[in-house]
């Protein structure tokens, strides 16, 4: 039940104005304060923590897009090298071994080799659209 008017003008009679308004004064300063308070949490939420947050985020995506999911790859790729070596046995590592070598002299192969498109694509060694471009001439040596 919510106190009547009597009640309250009753619970008031001890109270004088200098007593109401240091109440008053005290809640006033109170408020400010705890505003003050608020204010700083918000600016320092804002300029510091979400900043920090943000580049914690960063720093992790970043770290699982260049380095895990690429070793990711190579993991599977040496599980799959793995599975198809062991079904020759014994010449297992002979096997293996003449794979490595392969994949080398491969990529030797690609590094060494020059372009000779127009179109500039990576691996591309033809020209897309006939006619565009400078014709190649053969090195001559003097």
């Amino acid at each position: 039940m919510a106190p009547s008017a009597t009640e309250l003008l009753n619970r008031a009679k001890g109270s004088s104005l200098t007593n109401i308004a240091k109440r008053g004064f005290g809640a006033w300063l109170l408020s400010i304060s705890a505003g003050f308070i608020t204010g700083t949490q918000a600016i320092i939420d804002l300029l510091i923590i979400t900043p920090a947050n943000l580049l914690i985020g960063l720093a992790d995506s970043s770290i699982g897009a260049f380095l895990l999911e690429p070793l990711g790859i190579v993991i599977a790729g040496s599980q799959a090298s793995q599975e198809g070596v062991r079904a020759f046995g014994l010449f297992g590592l002979i096997v293996a071994v003449v794979l490595v070598l392969a994949t080398f002299w491969i990529i030797i192969q690609y590094i060494n080799r020059q372009d000779t498109t127009d179109v500039p694509i990576p691996g591309l060694t033809f020209d897309v659209i006939p006619f565009v471009g400078a014709d190649e001439e053969a090195d001559v040596d003097d």
